[in-house]
Parts: structure tokens; C-alpha cells; sequence
């Protein structure tokens, strides 16, 4: 091997082939020092793949620590998150509660929605209704608008009696199986003999039924289908006879189940929406209803009802129509 090829330490290794006797001090002492190089460097080699290997224990440490970091403010941010959503919800309900002048904003059936729906109603599906009534059955203007009106105060009368019968009897099943539980046994029903000393108190009534009546508002898009086919079925048919009109097109159809829709959903807020009418004579409420053809005075008729926010003088939130004379 070329002395190249041995590289800085082959001293040592030409020192040991030739042995003790052939060996001079010079070059003794230069392997001894090469080989004491030889033992330090090996010793640093040893201790820096030590130290490599503490350093890579080391950072495997830090990145399963991190990870457990994340995680725990991955919770942290969803805890925060479902914390904000309940208070603002508390919040909301708190500043609602009592309160129908205060809309909640999270309400998709909120009554502001609920009277632009109904207004835009008036636009669209009672004109069309009227214009259908007209064209087809050359029936009187006036006739027909007041079998239209009939048609929205019975659907008003049907989705109020329905929405106050619905919460008494949900009130009366739940709390009855509250305050005296039963057990469901292969023999049958066991209801104790013995009732409970202790009574509802008025304050109690009323967080129940508040709660009854926020559960069926989640279920409010399911009532309008079978409510038009009650409406249909106990209402529709006596207008029609009244007003001797027979005509039940696509158009009216429509309108019918456009204003159950609607009202349904007035009906189920808390306290309900309410419709108002001026009546033939009355002094003309220029601030709650808009003119139809004719301005005046006293009202010759009430085209399309006012919405306003609850009974009892509640705050206007959509106009109504009148003819006036």
C-alpha cells in the first residue's frame, strides 16, 4: 500500500510489521504520538455519535410533546368555541325571553322573515289568484276579493285553534307522565294509586311550556302539508259554497297552501303573530295599511290584512290593503 494509502496513521502500522529490534526511537515516538491521535479522535467519534444519538432521543421528545401540545389546543379551541355558542345562545334567550319586541337573529322563522313572506304573498300569489278568479270565472271584482279574504281568516282561525290545541295537549301528556310516572310490564300498564302532594307552581308552567313550545318550532316545516289537506277537507269547500264560487285551480290551490305555510308559522311564535283587519266603516288607519285603487276617509273594504307583531296593540311589522271611500 502507498503511503498515500495508508493515510495519517499508517506510522503505526509500518512500526508494528517491523517489529522492536527494527524500529528507531524516531520513528517509535512518531507512532506513539499517532496512535495517541488515533485513540483521542476515535474517543471524540464515540462521543459525538452519543451525543447524535441523545440529540435524535431528544428531538423525538420535543415532537411527541408538540403533538400532544396540538391536541390539547385543537380541545381547548373546541371548548371555547361550544362555551361562546351557549353563552350567546343563553344571552339570546335571556334578551328574547318575554321579550317578542326583541328579534332573535338566529330564528329563521323569525317574525320580520314571517311578515316580508306574507307581504310578498300579496304580490304574488293573491294576484295571480285574482287575475286566474277574474279571467277564467268573470267573476265581481269585489266578490273576489273578499272570498280571498275568507280564505286568509279561516286558515287565521284553523292555525290558531290547531297551534293552542297542539300545546295543551303536548302540556297535559308530559307533565302528566311527570308527576305520576307509569310502567310499561308484559301484563300491562302500572299507574300508582297514589298521586303526587306536590303541584306545578305557575313559574314551572310557564318554563314548560316555553320549552314545548321552542321543541315544536323545530318540527314547524312538518305541520303545512297535512294542514292544507285539513283546510281543504273542513274549510275549503264551505267558502266555495258561500261565495258560490267552484273554481279550486292550480292558482288557488297555491294560495291556500302559501297561506297556511305562513300563518302556520305566525301562529307558533311566542306570543303569535297577529292579523288585522279594518272593518267597512272604520276611520282609515293610514299607518298600518296602504290604499288599493281609491283613497279616503272611512274603508269601503279590507283587501289584505296588516301583520302586527302580537296581540293587543302590538308594534306594526307589515302593512295591510284598504279600499277607501
Amino acid at each position: 500500500m502507498s503511503e498515500k494509502g495508508k493515510g495519517k496513521y499508517g506510522i503505526v502500522e509500518d512500526v508494528l510489521k517491523k517489529g522492536s529490534k527494527k524500529v528507531t526511537p524516531k520513528e517509535t515516538e512518531a507512532a506513539l504520538k499517532a496512535f495517541n491521535d488515533m485513540t483521542q479522535e476515535l474517543e471524540s467519534l464515540r462521543t459525538l455519535s452519543s451525543n447524535q444519538g441523545e440529540g435524535k432521543k431528544q428531538i423525538d421528545k420535543l415532537k411527541e410533546e408538540n403533538r400532544k401540545l396540538m391536541e390539547e389546543s385543537a380541545n381547548l379551541r373546541m371548548q371555547r368555541d361550544e362555551f361562546r355558542n351557549r353563552l350567546s345562545s343563553i344571552a339570546g334567550q335571556k334578551m328574547t325571553e318575554g321579550n317578542s319586541d326583541i328579534a332573535d337573529l338566529s330564528d329563521p322563522f323569525r317574525p320580520t322573515n314571517l311578515a316580508e313572506r306574507f307581504g310578498q304573498m300579496y304580490d304574488d300569489t293573491w294576484t295571480q289568484a285574482y287575475e286566474t278568479l277574474h279571467n277564467n270565472a268573470a267573476t265581481d271584482e269585489w266578490k273576489i276579493i273578499d272570498f280571498l279574504a275568507d280564505i286568509i281568516k279561516n286558515v287565521d282561525d284553523m292555525c290558531l285553534r290547531t297551534s293552542a290545541d297542539q300545546i295543551s295537549k303536548l302540556g297535559h301528556y308530559i307533565t302528566d307522565d311527570l308527576v305520576s310516572p307509569k310502567l310499561q310490564t308484559e301484563k300491562g300498564t302500572f299507574v300508582a294509586s297514589t298521586t303526587s302532594i306536590m303541584q306545578m307552581d305557575e313559574k314551572q308552567k310557564e318554563r314548560v311550556y316555553k320549552l314545548l313550545k321552542e321543541f315544536r318550532k323545530s318540527f314547524a316545516t312538518y305541520a303545512p302539508r297535512p294542514l292544507v289537506e285539513i283546510f281543504e277537507k273542513c274549510y275549503m269547500e264551505k267558502i266555495q259554497q258561500a261565495w258560490k264560487i267552484s273554481s279550486y285551480n292550480a292558482d288557488i290551490r297555491t294560495f291556500v297552501s302559501k297561506c297556511v305555510e305562513i300563518i302556520w308559522l305566525m301562529k307558533i311564535q311566542s306570543p303569535p303573530m297577529e292579523l288585522l283587519w279594518q272593518q267597512s266603516g272604520d276611520p282609515c288607519d293610514k299607518d298600518r295599511f296602504a290604499f288599493y285603487t281609491k283613497k279616503g276617509e272611512k274603508v269601503e273594504r279590507c283587501v289584505w290584512p296588516a301583520v302586527i307583531l302580537h296581540a293587543g296593540n302590538g308594534p306594526l311589522v307589515s302593512k295591510g290593503v284598504i279600499q277607501g271611500i
